[in-house]
């Protein structure tokens, strides 16, 4: 019996309390581009609504040219288009 309870699982972990790492100070031009990255990439949220609405104008002008340069092909290939023969006339009494 006295083998069973030496053996138990124990209920608690041990607490490991890791070495604290020393890190370098990093060099200074790196804080700065770190600096510049962080502002261009933190962009407001107006210009990102300004880009979306732009980009919906041009999507909507494409869109409107496309469909004129398709109206005038249509008129064009109408204007080539044979057009059928008309029947003779047929002579009927005067």
């Amino acid at each position: 019996m006295e083998d069973a309870t030496s053996k138990a699982i124990p209920l608690k972990r041990a607490r490991v309390i890791p070495r604290r790492v020393v890190i370098a100070a990093p060099s200074r031009w790196l804080e700065s581009l770190r600096g510049t990255v962080q502002l261009a990439q933190a962009a407001p949220r107006q210009v990102w609504l300004a880009a979306l609405g732009a980009v919906a104008l041009g999507v909507r002008g494409v869109r409107s040219g496309w469909d004129r340069l398709v109206t005038e092909g249509a008129a064009v290939e109408d204007n080539f288009r044979p057009q059928p023969a008309r029947p003779p006339e047929l002579a009927g009494p005067c």
